[in-house]
């Protein structure tokens, strides 16, 4: 996506109006394909609201490209951070569920819960005589 956002900036500055809007358009329904880039293609809307006019103002096109490559940067940012410190303390809140979350929806249980499942169950004490 940031060799889509850098090769506008040479076409806003030297593409007419129509052409500027359709490289636009491309790039925004590029970036509109990923989840959650909302941030990163409202300032493309925006610089292509900006070419409806013949005598488009091309440096403030340019400043909402460079404030969706920021977004951009910020966003592949926490997100390298997430996958170094958070990924892995999820991975592992996962597998300490793992035995025990959906359960019913296991082929199979384990062994260990089976034992202890069993002992809980072949145990029971006859009640029906104090009645």
């Amino acid at each position: 996506m940031r060799t889509v956002l850098e090769g506008l900036l040479p076409v806003l500055e030297t593409a007419n109006s129509k052409d500027a809007t359709e490289a636009l358009k491309q790039a925004e329904s590029l970036i509109g394909e990923v989840p959650g880039s909302y941030g990163i293609k409202s300032p493309l809307s925006k610089a292509r609201r900006l070419f409806r006019k013949e005598d488009a103002d091309r440096e403030k096109a340019r400043e909402f490209v460079d404030e969706s490559l920021s977004v951009l940067a910020s966003e592949i940012a926490w997100r390298q951070d997430a996958k170094q410190n958070v990924l892995p303390a999820i991975r592992e809140y996962a597998e300490a569920l793992k035995p025990t979350v959906g359960l019913r929806s296991q082929p199979r249980l384990s062994v260990e819960l089976a034992k202890e499942v069993s002992v809980c169950q072949a145990d029971h004490r006859d009640v029906s005589l104090y009645f």
